[in-house]
């Protein structure tokens, strides 16, 4: 890995071969929020419906 200032190069040790390149939005939280027991998330999480039993 190598990092110069705001961009991220990944490679393979092996090979040397680039597996991938990032760049780092300074002014963007990376960090999932931190939150206490109680408090809501930020957004709703989305549940899948109970399945229908189609033998009524």
């Amino acid at each position: 890995m190598v990092i110069a200032d705001n961009h991220v190069t990944t490679s393979l040790a092996a090979t040397g071969e680039i597996i991938t390149e990032h760049y780092i939005d300074t002014a963007r939280d990376y960090q999932k929020p931190y939150w206490k027991k109680g408090d809501p998330p930020l957004e709703p999480k989305h549940e899948k419906p109970a399945p229908q039993n189609k033998n009524n």
